[in-house]
């Protein structure tokens, strides 16, 4: 009898562990904001239309893209994010560069980074394409695990 009982509390713990583990992987959804056509070379280019899903929905907004050529013909980008909430957001992103057939250029950031955004603040994020050929980008954005 006490045998079963400790079988039965195995399981029970077993079956919880499973379910915090499965339930903490799938909350962390990335978000992926880039630019409608690839050759758009705008000041301010026109975005693919996305959204962010419930767990940024209502608390992140992109306040404003820029982009501009620095030295050696070389596309620069700025994105300005907003916090639409009172209470801090820690979020994660990357940015990875593409060329005019929305290929990745090798060279692209492969690291995501953190940054926290305090209540109402907006921020911007910066990055420089690896070569000429990086035109287009991908600015890829989460929720932030751990800061």
């Amino acid at each position: 009898m006490k045998n079963h009982r400790f079988i039965n509390f195995i399981s029970l713990i077993f079956i919880l562990f499973a379910f915090f583990f499965i339930s903490s992987c799938a909350k962390n959804q990335v978000y992926s904001i880039s630019k409608q056509d690839p050759l758009d070379e705008s000041v301010q280019p026109v975005i693919r239309k996305f959204e962010f899903g419930e767990d940024l929905k209502d608390k992140l907004s992109v306040a404003s893209i820029q982009q501009s050529k620095v030295s050696g013909n070389l596309t620069k980008i700025q994105i300005q994010l907003r916090n639409l909430t009172d209470q801090e957001l820690k979020i994660s992103y990357k940015i990875e560069w593409l060329n005019s057939d929305d290929i990745i250029v090798k060279n692209s950031s492969l690291v995501w980074s953190s940054i926290l955004i305090r209540g109402g603040e907006t921020v911007g994020i910066q990055s420089v394409g690896t070569s000429p050929d990086a035109i287009n980008f991908i600015v890829k954005v989460q929720k932030a695990k751990n800061l």
